[in-house]
């Protein structure tokens, strides 16, 4: 019997802990991806992950691109999120993960399961359940972190992709079916840099993904905020970047609607004198 309530205090102990620790960081970071999903906001997880964090009180932020100028991404007050998924034939099975900046667990939940058959009501019904203990966490930013203030080297992990911006209409949905558009491409603003080059009249480091057409007639440049399009040096395009499904392309050499897939930067457009939609392609460099 003693043993029993030992085991009781212990689990207690360990759960106020866990919440006074989470109660020390002001920010949560979702990636865009997470490593058993394989894609981008996978049935809407990452995005419902971010709703369900803000609803219970934490300011979380979905996407490098979202964060806000004044947080740097190594700051020791922010948790970035995880989710871990178990998956059987019978079950979905998720947990609810909170790391610091030294990659350090914060806070696990308790496992959420579902047996619903098909994916996304499955996936979307498990991580509301895994999310109440995050809800009786409830979480109030104390500004009592003692962890070190210095900035480490950990780089959150995640792909990218637009933030849920229906966050208005999921809530006043029931918790047991959520509904959340679909979103498979890329935005711009959340793509990992793959080169730093020069700096603005401010002397801020600019951080540019550089893609090619397939027939290397055409170049593409991105950094956060712009997207330019050159023919040789010259410059035929210059549009404005926000975190977005799709984009309005149009440059002096051709217009379409674009959008990324995978690690290419796809434009769909008309040519007159050919039928159909063509897909002009610019691969990543």
């Amino acid at each position: 019997m003693k043993s029993i309530y030992g085991m009781l205090f212990i689990g207690l102990l360990s759960f106020n802990v866990a919440s006074q620790s989470v109660n020390d960081y002001k920010y949560v970071f979702v990636p865009n991806h997470y490593e058993w999903a394989k894609e981008v906001d996978k049935y809407q997880i990452n995005s419902l992950t971010t709703f369900l964090f803000k609803k219970y009180g934490f300011e979380a932020f979905q996407g490098l691109g979202n964060l806000p100028k004044n947080i740097d991404i190594n700051s020791c007050d922010l948790l970035t999120a995880d989710v871990e998924e178990k998956a059987s034939l019978f079950r979905t099975e998720l947990k609810v993960v909170l790391k610091d900046c030294n990659d350090k667990i914060v806070f696990t939940s308790q496992k959420g399961s579902s047996k619903l058959k098909e994916f996304k009501p499955a996936y979307h019904e498990a991580l509301r359940r895994a999310f109440k203990s995050v809800k009786e966490l409830q979480y109030t930013y104390t500004g009592n972190n003692t962890v070190d203030s210095m900035q480490a080297t950990k780089q959150p992990s995640g792909n990218t992709s637009a933030p849920l911006q229906e966050e208005e209409s999921l809530a006043k949905i029931p918790d047991e079916v959520v509904a959340v558009p679909e979103k498979a491409e890329t935005a711009v603003a959340d793509r990992k840099p793959t080169t730093v080059v020069a700096t603005n009249s401010d002397q801020e480091v600019l951080e540019v993904d550089h893609y090619r057409s397939t027939d290397s007639v055409y170049r593409l440049d991105i950094s956060v905020g712009s997207m330019i399009f050159y023919e040789g040096s010259k410059v035929i395009g210059k549009i404005t970047s926000r975190a977005a499904a799709s984009y309005q392309i149009v440059t002096s050499e051709f217009s379409g609607k674009g959008y990324f897939q995978n690690e290419q930067f796809v434009i769909e457009r008309k040519i007159k004198g050919v039928p159909g939609i063509v897909q002009m392609i610019f691969e990543k460099q």
